[in-house]
């Protein structure tokens, strides 16, 4: 994003097999970049040493590997290597990099600019992509998956009690009785438990904390309702409409940072669910509706 700013080309190194070999990644104006954060020390003076450590063991790696690097720079040329931080404590990190850098380039790396130099940054380096980044993360991102028909069909087949309890609740809250509404509203409805699943799919791949805590607000709003049906209550939620506006604002406050279409799939999913599967028996409202 900083290099993009710039009009720059950043290549980022992928590093699932066989580590990096010594760069996070570079740009096409020949910055590299090589990132540690420091985790378990005690004092700066041990987060020091181990940036010290750090610095040494990457420049070396250059070398090391330099005949992958000759390769897969090709006509890039490094001029800058950077150690991105969290924080740099002391100037003697920058001193080590810099004696390092020079020892680099007494090698006479074909990729390695004569004049090379080393630096530390940290990411208050770099506030126009910091703030880019905050505006962009104020709504987290997602698609909302679109279940196949085959896909629903194929789960009203597989879990025939679960379609035949939201067909059969529908009618009783409803009071419909056209029967080709009835399939219809239930297979919506299973469609909408499926892109359910789905989603906790991607949340469980992306956002972890937020799949997890979602889970616990099903887990106690589900022993809540069941509750509140077994012993009779009145209460608003044993209506679909109710149910679906109670969880709405539930889960304001925990997913205030999704957009609004993936908040209306996870609360028509939850329903859903609860429809088929839970013992409650959802009512008609005074005006007919459910």
């Amino acid at each position: 994003m900083h290099h993009s700013n710039l009009g720059d080309l950043y290549q980022r190194v992928p590093d699932e097999t066989q580590g990096d070999g010594g760069l996070e990644g570079y740009s096409q104006a020949g910055i590299a970049y090589q990132m540690y954060a420091d985790q378990g020390s005690k004092n700066t003076g041990e987060v020091t040493r181990k940036q010290k450590e750090k610095i040494t063991e990457d420049l070396k790696k250059l070398e090391t590997n330099k005949d992958f690097w000759k390769e897969t720079l090709g006509v890039v040329t490094i001029k800058t290597w950077i150690l991105v931080v969290p924080e740099c404590h002391d100037k003697a990190v920058l001193k080590h990099a810099q004696v390092k850098m020079k020892e680099l380039r007494t090698k006479k790396l074909p990729f390695l600019d004569p004049n090379a130099m080393a630096a530390i940054q940290t990411l208050k380096d770099f506030p126009q992509a910091c703030n880019q980044l905050s505006r962009e993360q104020s709504t987290l991102r997602i698609e909302v998956p679109v279940p196949a028909h085959d896909a629903v069909e194929l789960r009203a087949q597989q879990e025939p009690v679960f379609a035949s309890a939201i067909g059969r609740k529908i009618k009783e809250g409803t009071g419909e009785t056209d029967e080709e509404k009835l399939k219809s509203w239930k297979m919506e409805l299973l469609k909408h438990w499926v892109q359910y699943e789905l989603l906790i799919d991607q949340l469980l791949k992306n956002y972890i904390p937020k799949a997890n805590r979602l889970k616990e607000i099903v887990a106690d709003e589900t022993a809540d309702i069941e509750s509140v049906s077994m012993l009779g209550l009145d209460d608003p939620r044993l209506t679909i409409e109710g149910a679906l506006s109670h969880l709405r604002t539930r889960l304001g406050s925990d997913f205030t940072r999704f957009d609004k279409n993936v908040n209306d799939a996870v609360v028509w999913g939850i329903v859903a669910r609860w429809i088929g599967d839970c013992p409650l028996q959802f009512r008609r409202r005074t005006d007919g509706t459910a």
